[in-house]
Parts: structure tokens; sequence; C-alpha cells
């Protein structure tokens, strides 16, 4: 059989009416440990242009000596041009409809060309689809849950919705892959790279738009799909940084006034304190406050946004709010935190203690 590690969609260049299939299928030789083929590459990239996604398993017998087997499969990427258009809803009917496909893959949209993606070289996993899982797992982990892996089910069950669906945007750095030995070579890793950068806004099935990464995380945190996350601020004058944990968001309505106050609780840990001054009670206010101050402006930009795209972002009309009235809701927040642990010292070390 061969192993489908990766599956990516795009929409054909020249022909709109034709999608181009790939699939990367796992070289079992060039993943084994004892490597007796001659062949080094870990994964094959096959491409099929078909009219429809369909027809790629029939198409797949006139390249491969193996039937597919995609079980095993690590992640869908659909290109940005092609979650653009209407083919996308066609794309995710597919995967829907076929009971031999699981719907709990990672999903992505990528907003660099798909050649480029699959071709290049992920360090610390030689097998691409599980260098993007774990990279995702890894995302999941920083931010305290699971629910930052989008997976074709969540793009399905959110296609009835008012609310947009948010998928996280794969991202080349760089403009060439990075598959020759020379490039292989190098140390910079980040440059020449896969990356997750920004949001796709999924709407009807449909991609309608993007957000930067700062509004990702926000929204999700309003929309209490995770739970923590770092800021950096600035505390009378100095840097600090924060790691804001225990999110805990709670919406009050008030129907009658057509208004929503949201409540927004953090804990804050320190993770590096720039300012000369000793950690006292008040100094720690200052950091909660200068954190609330911060969050409240993320959480009206997110509002501002919606408003003015028109992406119910926070879902309000699932909440029973009229399509009409959506965008008049008198909307605020609450935010308030807690310095919970501020590190070993109190106050950090100074060029002027080191003087003799």
């Amino acid at each position: 059989m061969a192993i489908v590690n990766i599956g990516a969609v795009d929409l054909d260049s020249k022909n709109k009416k034709k999608i181009n299939v790939y699939l990367q299928v796992i070289n079992p030789m060039g993943v084994s440990a004892k490597g007796g083929g001659s062949s080094k590459a870990a994964v094959y990239t096959y491409r099929f242009d078909e009219m429809s996604p369909g027809l790629v398993q029939e198409a797949s017998s006139t390249a491969m000596p193996r039937r597919l087997f995609a079980d095993h499969m690590q992640c869908y990427i659909l290109s940005e041009r092609i979650a653009r258009t209407e083919n996308m809803l066609q794309v995710i009917n597919y995967f829907e409809r076929d009971p031999a496909r699981r719907t709990s893959i990672t999903f992505l949209i990528a907003d660099s060309p798909l050649p480029i993606v699959l071709n290049s070289f992920t360090p610390l996993e030689t097998v691409p689809g599980r260098f993007l899982r774990s990279l995702m797992e890894q995302q999941s982990i920083e931010f305290g849950s699971t629910n930052f892996i989008l997976r074709v089910k969540d793009v399905i069950e959110g296609i009835p919705k008012h609310q947009p669906t948010i998928v996280p945007i794969l991202h080349y750095n760089g403009s060439e892959p990075s598959s020759s030995t020379s490039r292989l070579e190098e140390i910079d890793a980040v440059n020449n790279g896969l990356s997750i950068k920004d949001g796709a806004v999924i709407y009807r099935a449909k991609m309608v738009g993007r957000i930067d990464r700062e509004m990702f995380i926000t929204d999700m945190i309003l929309n209490r799909k995770i739970v923590q996350a770092m800021d950096s601020l600035v505390v009378s004058g100095a840097k600090v940084d924060v790691l804001a944990t225990k999110f805990k968001v709670k919406r009050n309505w008030d129907r009658a006034a057509n208004r929503l106050l949201i409540d927004i609780h953090a804990n804050l840990r320190i993770i590096l304190n720039d300012q000369q001054e000793e950690m006292t009670t008040q100094n720690l206010h200052k950091v909660e406050q200068a954190f609330n101050d911060s969050f409240l402006e993320k959480a009206r930009e997110v509002v501002k946004h919606a408003n003015k795209t028109g992406w119910d972002l926070l879902g309000l009309q699932d909440q029973g709010v009229a399509s009409d009235q959506w965008k008049l809701t008198h909307l605020d927040f609450d935010v308030q935190s807690e310095v919970t642990a501020v590190g070993n010292t109190t106050i950090p070390y100074r060029s002027q203690d080191m003087e003799e």
C-alpha cells in the first residue's frame, strides 16, 4: 500500500475548472532506521490534475504501483487560492462523504505555493506530515488547549453557523523550497522553513479573509477555545513579559437592552521583568493593570474588526441575536487579572549592582 502522509489541493492556475491534488506518500526505506535502500527521500509527492477530487483514486493507479492508503494521513492542506472559491465546499464534501477518510485530521490553509510547501525540508521530523502535526500539537501546549488544532470536522460543523471558523495559515519563510543539499546544511531553520502565521477566516465553507496572529489568539480566548497566552507589557517605562493562564471568560447578557458584558479573568506569571524597582504589592498591581488595559484594547479591536468586515467573530447571531441587530449590540469587557508567580527574584539584576 501507498501510505499517504499529506493530502493537498489547489486550483489549477490555467483551467479554473480543474484542481491539482497532491498526495505525499511515505517511502518506507526513507524512514527506516536500517535504511537498506539506495533512496534517501522520506516521502514522494504525486500530483494529479483532475476535474474533481473523486477521480484521484483512479488516476493514482496510472502512476502508483500500490493502492492508496489514507488511514494514517496526518494533515490536509488547501491552498488559499482554492479556499477563496466555491471549490472548497466540493473538497470538504468529498472528505465528509468518503467513509474511509477520517475527518479528525489536522486542517491548514497555505498562503505559499503548494509545490514549495510540500517539497520543503522539515527539521527535526523527516516526515512533513508528522512535522506539521507535531507543530500544531506544540502550539496547543503553548495555548493550554487542543482546540487550537483545527480539523476538517471543525470546518464542517462551522458551515451552518454565522460565526466564521478560523483556520491556521501555513506559511513558507522563503522563496524556494529548502530541499537541496546546500540548504539542508544551513543552520537557520526558520528562514527556509514552514511556520504557522495568521488565521484564515472561513465562512460558509469559503475563505473570506484573514486576521493576524494577535487577533487570532485574542479571538480564540474570547471564544473560550484556548486558556493561556503570552503578552509583552510596558510597566513604568520598562518591558515586562507575562504568561496569562487559566483564562476564564463569561458572557452576561441583558437581552432587553441588547447589551453584552464579557467578564475576563486570568492569572499572570511574570516571565521577564526589566523594571528597576522591587516587586512590591503596588508594583504587581501596576503589572496587572497594564495587562488588563492591553487585553481590553485587543478585545475591542476584535469587535471593531468584526463590525467593519461583517464577520460575526464572537458568534452573537448563533446566540439568538437577530442578523440585523448583532452589529448594534452594545458590547463591553471587564478584564481582571492577578499575578500569581513572579519567579525566583523580586528585583532584576542591574548593571550598577556589578560595579565595584
